[in-house]
């Protein structure tokens, strides 16, 4: 009742609608507490680990049925009676979600029935792709037949066709959403997933769509991986080419991931037992690591984000990271490295890394 007539209230007074007055069941999923990251002992230089002790945030994560929403593809926002739901936004403009209306000349009828959204508006990153999109239709996959939406996905392309066809779903069944329209929904599934509540919190949900995604898929022989960076945009390193020399002098293989299926993808990663990687969207696989396995990170200076350190701890993962002075003024998360990574010490880490998983000290 209360809520009833706070959300009259709202009405009333024009304020944007929230996703508890809009919804028409609503499901929690898991309640995520807070944990702290314990490092493997014994390395050292701990102060260029900037993870140790590490806190996750708590996270209540919910399923959300709505009913009758308009979905803005080009900003993937939603909207109840012509206002936007602003717990929808993810990261997007202020101003570009205070004035989102319904466009008549953009609108499309949704499918019929009930649908499960499944992306955000960054769907071509393999990190979101995976963590907000993949996830909640992994979910969905799991519910009982008759509570299964319609996939609603961005655009058929190998990443996308991988992610239902190891989900037992054929591309066909899926509704491409075309970003330059507006779509209406008569009944729709979002996750908070889609919205980014996990980034930061230890999901064991999280790590169990990973597992329902890998499920089928045989582990690889490649036990020492390195996540080749070479010829991407986002944070490019000048000497990476000297540092996978010396790493391939220590029995790491080199991989694009992105030249790889996602089938292919889990599969390296279920038979990798040492990754080392620059920060970058293709540590995402460390979430089909099998438990025990180690993840060492390399840091740029000028851009540090935890989300690796958390996938590693929601799935049982040794993980170490270390921060190098990249040279880069810059806070953004696509600026390059400036100077060079330092190749000596990053192989003096590995080899003691090494020693610890040898039980040398």
């Amino acid at each position: 009742m209360l809520r009833s007539v706070a959300a009259l209230l709202r009405r009333v007074r024009g304020d944007a609608p929230l996703l508890r007055d809009v919804a028409v069941q609503s499901e929690l999923i898991e309640q995520c507490v807070s944990e702290v990251m314990v490092p493997p002992p014994g390395l050292s230089a701990p102060e260029r680990n900037p993870y140790i002790a590490w806190r996750s945030l708590p996270a209540e994560l919910r399923r959300w049925r709505l009913r009758r929403v308009v979905l803005d593809r080009e900003l993937m926002v939603q909207m109840h009676r012509g206002r936007a739901l602003r717990e929808t936004s993810y990261l997007q403009p202020e101003e570009a979600v205070t004035a989102l209306r319904p466009d008549p000349s953009r609108l499309r009828a949704g499918p019929p029935g009930l649908s499960v959204l499944g992306f955000d508006h960054w769907d071509a990153n393999y990190y979101h792709w995976l963590m907000h999109g993949a996830v909640p239709l992994a979910l969905n996959s799991c519910r009982p037949a008759g509570e299964r939406g319609r996939p609603v996905v961005p655009r058929r392309v190998p990443m996308v066709e991988d992610t239902l066809a190891l989900l037992g779903v054929s591309p066909d069944e899926a509704f491409v959403a075309g970003r330059e329209f507006q779509y209406d929904f008569p009944l729709l599934d979002y996750y908070d997933y889609t919205r980014g509540k996990a980034n930061f919190a230890i999901s064991r949900t999280v790590q169990g769509a990973l597992e329902t995604l890998a499920a089928g898929v045989v582990p690889g022989d490649v036990r020492r991986v390195y996540i080749d960076r070479r010829g991407g945009g986002n944070r490019a390193l000048c000497n990476e080419g000297d540092l996978i020399a010396r790493l391939e002098g220590r029995g790491f293989a080199a991989v694009r991931t992105e030249a790889l299926t996602l089938p292919q993808q889990i599969a390296l990663f279920r038979g990798a037992e040492f990754v080392v990687a620059l920060h970058g969207a293709g540590l995402t696989n460390i979430g089909f690591c099998r438990p025990g396995s180690f993840v060492y990170e390399l840091l740029p200076s000028h851009y540090t984000n935890p989300c690796f350190v958390r996938m590693a701890m929601q799935a049982g993962l040794s993980y170490w990271s270390d921060v190098f002075d990249s040279g880069q003024e810059s806070r953004t998360h696509y600026a390059p490295w400036v100077s060079p990574v330092d190749v000596e010490a990053v192989i003096r880490r590995v080899d003691e890394i090494d020693r610890l998983r040898a039980g040398g000290g």
